[in-house]
C-alpha cells in the first residue's frame, strides 16, 4: 500500500530541511545527513554545542545554519564549507540576543529572518548589516524570493522589500503569524494561524486559498503541486480550490509538520509531542497520481472504464464522487473539516488477490483520476473496485505486454 514511511527518530523538533547534491541535511537539536534519500541518517554536529538549528541555507560550497542558543537566549549563524563536516559561527555584527527563524539567499547576499527583523551579509556571514527600517522589534518567522523582491513573513502579516530590504512596506494579513511563504511562478502562498492565502499582484491584495480553520507550518512545491504541513498534511494541484488529505500510513496526529522534496521523494518531520520528533518519506509519483480534473461536481458515483484498454504498461482510470447529500450513502459528518468522504480503489488479480490500492484517502465531491502501472505485473486480466460508503462497484482491465 503506498503510504508515508518513518526513517527516523529524533529527540527534538524537526525544523527546516536543505539540499546539496545528494546530501540532505535536517535541522533539530543538531544537523543530521543523509546520503540515501534518508535511508540512514548521520549527524554531523562538529562546532555545534547546545544550538537548535531553525534555518538552512545553501549558497554552492556554502552550508548557512541559523540557530538558537540551549539553553539561554540569542543565536546566529553557523557556516560549513566541508558539506557539514565541520562548523563555525559567522557573527561578527550579528544582533547579541537575536536567533534566526528564517535564512534567505538573493544572489550573493545572505538574509536571516530574527525575532527582532532582518539581518543581511553580503560576504558569507563575515560581517551582518542590521535592516529593520519599519520592521524593529517585528518577529520574522519566515523569508522568501520571487524575482528581486523579498517577502517576509512576520507577526505582523507579510512584508515586501524590492530594494534588498533597505526599506519594507506592509502588504497585508496583519492579523496573521506567517509562519511560511513560497512563489510558484508569479503566484504567491502565505500561510499563518488561520489557512492559505493567495496573491497574484505581489501582495496588493490576498485572497482566501483553502485549510482555513488550520494553522499550517510549511509548504513544499512540485511543480503545480503544492503541500502543506499542518495537523496532517494536505497537496492541492488547483491553487487552493480544493486540497487532498494525504495522511496515509501515519500513525501519528502530528502538532506540526516541516515539509521539503527531494528527488522523487516527499519528506516531513513531524513534531508530535515535547520529547519526538520524526522524519518521514513518501514517493512524489504515488502521493500526486491522484488528480482531481473537474470543477464540477457530479450527482452521482461512478467508476469509468479504463483507457486505454488493453494497456502496457499503464492506464488511467477515472471515478466521480457526489456530494453527500446526493450519494444517499454518506452523511454531512462524512465531510466534517472538508475532508469528504473515504475513498478505496483498489486494483485486484482473477483469483481474487489484492495487487495494489490506488486510492485510500478522504475526497471531496469532484471528478478524478488516477494512473495504474502494470509495469512489474504479468499479462492477463485484472479487475479494479471503487468502494465509497454503501457504493461499490468493480470493472476489468487487461494487461498485454
Amino acid at each position: 500500500m503506498c503510504q508515508w514511511v518513518q526513517m527516523y527518530t529524533c529527540s527534538a523538533s524537526v525544523n527546516c530541511f536543505a539540499v546539496s547534491g545528494t546530501n540532505i541535511y535536517v535541522g533539530t537539536n543538531g544537523i543530521l545527513m543523509s546520503t540515501n534519500n534518508g535511508t540512514t541518517w548521520n549527524w554531523m554536529n562538529n562546532g555545534i554545542t547546545n544550538k537548535y538549528i531553525e534555518a538552512l541555507a545553501i549558497n554552492g560550497q556554502n552550508i548557512f545554519a541559523g540557530y538558537l542558543n540551549s539553553p539561554g537566549s540569542g543565536g546566529g549563524v553557523l557556516l560549513s564549507t566541508n558539506s557539514g563536516a565541520s562548523w563555525t559561527t559567522v557573527n561578527n555584527g550579528f544582533p547579541t540576543n537575536d536567533f534566526v527563524n528564517a535564512l534567505a539567499l538573493l544572489n550573493t547576499k545572505l538574509f536571516a529572518g530574527t525575532d527582532q527583523g532582518v539581518v543581511l551579509s553580503t560576504n558569507n556571514g563575515s560581517n551582518w548589516i542590521v535592516l529593520n527600517n519599519e520592521l524593529s522589534n517585528i518577529g520574522i518567522y519566515s523569508l522568501a524570493v520571487s524575482g528581486t523582491n523579498i517577502f517576509a513573513g512576520t507577526n505582523h502579516g507579510v512584508f515586501l522589500s524590492t530594494n534588498y530590504g533597505t526599506n519594507w512596506i506592509s502588504t497585508g494579513l496583519g492579523g496573521q503569524y506567517i509562519n511560511d511563504i513560497i512563489s510558484m511562478g508569479d503566484t504567491l502562498f502565505a500561510m499563518g494561524t488561520s489557512g492559505v492565502f493567495i496573491t497574484t499582484n505581489n501582495g496588493i491584495s490576498w485572497n482566501p486559498a483553502g485549510l482555513m480553520t488550520h494553522t499550517l507550518y510549511s509548504f513544499a512545491i512540485f511543480g503545480t503541486n503544492l503541500f502543506a504541513g499542518t495537523d496532517g498534511i494536505f497537496l492541492t494541484t488547483n491553487n487552493g480550490t480544493t486540497w487532498l488529505n494525504k495522511n496515509q500510513g501515519l500513525n501519528i496526529i502530528p502538532v506540526f509538520v516541516k515539509l521539503y522534496i527531494s528527488g522523487n521523494y516527499i519528506f516531513a518531520g513531524i513534531w508530535n509531542n515535547y520529547s519526538v520528533s520524526t522524519i518521514w518519506r513518501r514517493s512524489l509519483s504515488e502521493i500526486i497520481d491522484v488528480k482531481n480534473i473537474s470543477s464540477t461536481v457530479p450527482d452521482k458515483y461512478s467508476l469509468s472504464q479504463n483507457y486505454p484498454n488493453p494497456f502496457n504498461p499503464s492506464t488511467k482510470i477515472r471515478f466521480s464522487i457526489p456530494p453527500p447529500d446526493k450519494s444517499g450513502s454518506r452523511t454531512k459528518s462524512d465531510f466534517e473539516g472538508g475532508q469528504g468522504g473515504m475513498i478505496v480503489l483498489k486494483v485486484y488479480d482473477i483469483l481474487g488477490n489484492e495487487i495494489a490500492t490506488l486510492v485510500n484517502e478522504y475526497l471531496k465531491p469532484g471528478t478524478y483520476e488516477v494512473k495504474f502501472d502494470g509495469s512489474q505485473l504479468v499479462s492477463g486480466m485484472y479487475f479494479y473496485t471503487l468502494t465509497a460508503g454503501d457504493f461499490k462497484e468493480t470493472k476489468k482491465l487487461i494487461l498485454i505486454k
